[in-house]
């Protein structure tokens, strides 16, 4: 992969696309988040049942763990937006360019998956296939029974929308801009914070009737955030306050959770979450500036290739990891332990799954999305 140019005989060359390498740690940041989250959820049922039979030192843990967990995808979307909509799809050819490279081939991948996942769901729990339930799930009327299969058919959706909402953004400033995005934050991420605090202290929730759906929704606030973060607008923000903000957010993001359950509300945060976004943010912007320079190239070298099949563990880690957690759950140690456990043996599998299904080119390609 790389830029193609002219050289001085006349004939066409190509020049390797120079990684950068801190992207790389940010995206294997954002798949061992993932899989930590399913980890958390696995272990620990997230419901009220639960949360009143466990320990002080478990409840802080579990929140805490699954809170970080749910960092991962906004990672995700801070990525696409900073590499998708930093391009300008300037014609029709452009546009239809992006379906045929990006959008074609992760719908492939997805209906590949949707069908190993029911394949999986047979062998493992009996699950009754039924050719109509996998039509539907291929055509996106319905889920497939899956934790993590939710975001497919919302990035599929993103991904639609990418090159227009790349035109709007590249077509006006950032001060023009601010004014949906203000209004797009107050309602997405705002009142819908606001009512699980209502909710908490038995306020009368807040109604909204506008709708702003046009505008991206939660996940296009994420990537437009990434395409900012791109054009460095964030740059005049120094690192303590990054940091500290990132703290702070993820503290909030805690305290509201356990307080709500302290009250007996069910409440284990989304990603319309303001505390998400703004920490999501700050992290994402603290390890883009990462001096990298000087990291030995056996670590630059780990993340990269993390970066690389960060896709297909996100398509693999789940069987590993519904099959490993009831072996996991029959070992006498705290749930913790099991987290941790799970976590990191599913990591490890799941590497060593993709380097070895990777030696096969089909599969590489279109199974495992393998990002060369």
């Amino acid at each position: 992969m790389g830029r193609k140019i002219v050289d001085t005989k006349g004939e066409i060359v190509t020049i390797p696309q120079k990684r950068i390498v801190s992207l790389d740690i940010a995206r294997t940041v954002a798949i061992i988040f993932v899989v930590l989250c399913h980890s958390v959820e696995l272990i620990y049922n997230m419901n009220m049942q639960n949360w009143l039979s466990i320990s002080l030192k478990a409840k802080i843990f579990r929140t805490a763990m699954f809170t970080c967990g749910r960092l991962g995808v906004p990672i995700f979307l801070l990525l696409s937006g900073y590499f998708l909509l930093s391009k300008n799809y300037e014609d029709d050819k452009a546009v239809f360019k992006f379906y045929k490279k990006n959008l074609l081939a992760i719908l492939i991948t997805t209906e590949i998956w949707i069908v190993i996942y029911n394949i999986f769901l047979k062998v493992y729990d009996g699950y009754d296939i039924k050719i109509m339930s996998v039509i539907r799930e291929m055509f996106f009327i319905e889920y497939v029974p899956l934790m993590n299969m939710w975001y497919m058919p919302m990035i599929i959706g993103m991904y639609i929308a990418i090159p227009f909402l790349s035109k709007v953004i590249h077509s006006f400033s950032l001060k023009t801009i601010k004014i949906p995005m203000t209004i797009a934050f107050l309602i997405v991420f705002v009142n819908p914070t606001l009512n699980v605090i209502f909710q908490i202290t038995k306020i009368n929730p807040i109604g909204n009737v506008l709708d702003v759906s046009f505008l991206g929704g939660i996940y296009g606030m994420y990537m437009i955030l990434g395409y900012l973060s791109h054009e460095n607008k964030f740059e005049k923000i120094n690192n303590k306050v990054l940091i500290l903000m990132s703290v702070i957010s993820f503290i909030c993001a805690c305290l509201i959770q356990g307080y709500s359950y302290h009250k007996l509300n069910i409440y284990n945060i989304w990603y319309d979450s303001p505390f998400l976004l703004i920490g999501c943010t700050c992290l994402f912007e603290l390890i883009k500036r990462l001096k990298t320079e000087k990291m030995p190239c056996w670590t630059k070298n780990i993340f990269t290739y993390i970066s690389k099949i960060s896709f297909a563990i996100f398509f693999i880690h789940i069987i590993v990891e519904t099959i490993l957690k009831d072996y996991i759950k029959l070992i006498p140690i705290s749930n913790h332990l099991r987290v941790l456990m799970l976590f990191s043996c599913s990591f490890l599998i799941c590497v060593l799954v993709v380097w070895i299904l990777s030696k096969i080119k089909i599969i590489r390609k279109r199974v495992l999305f393998f990002k060369d």
